[in-house]
């Protein structure tokens, strides 16, 4: 029904996953009754306003979680940031962990990883890392 609709309007679903939608310069993600939409605001408009006639939803706003991502966003600087801050702090606490000791990373917290990560490495073994 869904994905129907979503053609209807000019949404494809992804080959790599089958519930992003994309299209009319729209990207839609699905899960389960969940729905994370993002593109230009003008296009982002006329989607929006087609789901809301189709189906009955509450329009959240911006952004702050989805599916345990916590998601923030500086439009000034134009980054995105995406953490599970909050899952991690409730799975510490039940495990019982919330208060254990820290200990040092591997790599330096704030390692931005890229592409040619060997160079980072600071062992032969990558496997230390994962």
């Amino acid at each position: 029904m869904v994905k129907k609709f979503f053609k209807s309007i000019g949404l494809k679903a992804a080959n790599a996953n089958p519930n992003l939608f994309i299209g009319n310069k729209v990207y839609i993600l699905l899960f389960v009754n969940d729905m994370l939409i993002a593109g230009k605001r003008q296009y982002l408009n006329i989607t929006k306003t087609r789901i809301l006639r189709e189906w009955r939803c509450k329009d959240l706003g911006p952004v702050e979680v989805f599916i345990g991502f916590q998601i923030k966003r500086d439009r000034t600087n134009r980054t995105l940031k995406l953490h599970q801050t909050m899952y991690t702090k409730k799975l510490l606490k039940r495990l019982k962990m919330d208060n254990c000791n820290p200990a040092k990373l591997l790599i330096p917290a704030g390692t931005v990883l890229k592409p040619d990560i060997k160079s980072l490495l600071k062992y032969n073994n990558a496997t230390v890392y994962r």
